[in-house]
């Protein structure tokens, strides 16, 4: 990135490094303004750092100039969060952060790799992260045809009402449509307790075994087998 905005002095970069703590495989991190100092803005999550995404608090970091106005709409936008989190979090980044990073990331690995294999025995072709909460997976044309739609969205849908397991659809992220419609995506997050990731993999193993209606156009559906309550969702932090 740094060396394709050589020739594009007037470019402000923007960073999203909301994972930079939550790093997996042992992959080693570059932050962009290590790079690109004078013209990148980079924001930070506590909520993402410390598995406690209700907190809705971090920061930004950057150059005066690019810092100030941001520090001007944060005024007009959100004023200020809760004063005891700004002030737990000033203890967090002070007082041992580096032993829960180190632990934390250790826990995530282990989430992430049980998710992956659990993914992988379903049928679907796993595409393993270097950091963050999610993986994602390539539907198989097998299952697609089950559901009967190669529609992402309809396919996270009836994951969700026929097996009880719910994932993300990526085209929502995007505004031009997929360039090979024959390859479909989910996503998946692993920072759930071991008890619920086991459970989706049961409820995604029994793909191979049971049949199951698919799931068109919004038709409804009866509810799930019993205790399937959708599980495995899409955002949230809740480790053990």
């Amino acid at each position: 990135l740094a060396t394709i905005l050589e020739d594009s002095p007037d470019v402000v970069v923007v960073a999203d490094e909301v994972y930079h703590h939550a790093i997996l495989n042992g992959a080693e991190y570059n932050h962009v303004s290590s790079f690109l100092r004078d013209r990148t803005l980079s924001v930070f999550s506590a909520g993402k750092s410390f598995s406690c995404t209700g907190w809705r608090v971090g920061f930004i970091a950057g150059p005066p100039d690019l810092v100030g106005p941001c520090r001007l709409v944060h005024t007009a936008i959100n004023f200020c969060p809760a004063t005891p989190v700004q002030h737990a979090l000033t203890a967090l980044y002070t007082d041992g952060i580096q032993s829960f990073v180190t632990a934390n990331s250790e826990v995530l690995n282990k989430k992430c790799e049980k998710l992956c294999h659990v993914l992988g025995k379903a049928g679907f072709t796993v595409h393993r992260p270097d950091a963050g909460y999610f993986v994602v997976a390539e539907v198989p044309a097998s299952l697609r045809e089950r559901a009967g739609t190669d529609c992402d969205v309809e396919l996270a849908k009836w994951l969700t009402m026929e097996v009880g397991v719910t994932a993300l659809p990526l085209t929502p992220f995007y505004t031009a449509p997929p360039s090979d419609p024959s390859r479909v995506f989910l996503r998946f997050a692993f920072c759930k307790d071991d008890a619920t990731i086991g459970l989706a993999a049961e409820r995604l193993a029994a793909l191979a075994h049971t049949p199951l209606a698919p799931f068109l156009g919004g038709a409804t559906k009866s509810a799930p087998t019993a205790a399937a309550e959708p599980i495995c969702a899409f955002s949230g932090a809740k480790l053990a």
